[in-house]
C-alpha cells in the first residue's frame, strides 16, 4: 500500500474521530443547556406557588375582622361607631 494511500486514510480517520467529538460535545452541552432550563423552570414554579401561598396568608392577616379583633382584645382599643372614619385606596 503506498504512503500517500495510508495517510489518506489516517486523516480520514483523524477527521472523522474530531468530527464525532464535535458531534457528541454539542449533544452534551444541549442536554446541559436542557437541565439548566428545567432547574430555572422548577424554581419560578416553586417561587409562583411561594408568592400565592404569601398572596392568600396577606389576605387573611389584613382581614378587618381579623385587624378589629386584635385592635380590641390586645391593645384594649374600642370602637366608637359616632366616629369612624373610612379610608379608600386611591387606583395608580
Amino acid at each position: 500500500m503506498p504512503i500517500e494511500e495510508k495517510m489518506f486514510y489516517l486523516f480520514s480517520v483523524i477527521f472523522i474521530v474530531v468530527l464525532a467529538s464535535v458531534v457528541i460535545s454539542g449533544y452534551a452541552q444541549l442536554a446541559e443547556y436542557n437541565y439548566s432550563i428545567q432547574k430555572v423552570e422548577k424554581s419560578i414554579t416553586d417561587i409562583k406557588k411561594e408568592n400565592e401561598e404569601l398572596e392568600i396568608e396577606i389576605a387573611s392577616l389584613s382581614s378587618p375582622d381579623r385587624i378589629l379583633e386584635i385592635a380590641q382584645n390586645k391593645l384594649e382599643m374600642s370602637l366608637n361607631e359616632e366616629q369612624v372614619i373610612v379610608l379608600s385606596q386611591i387606583a395608580n
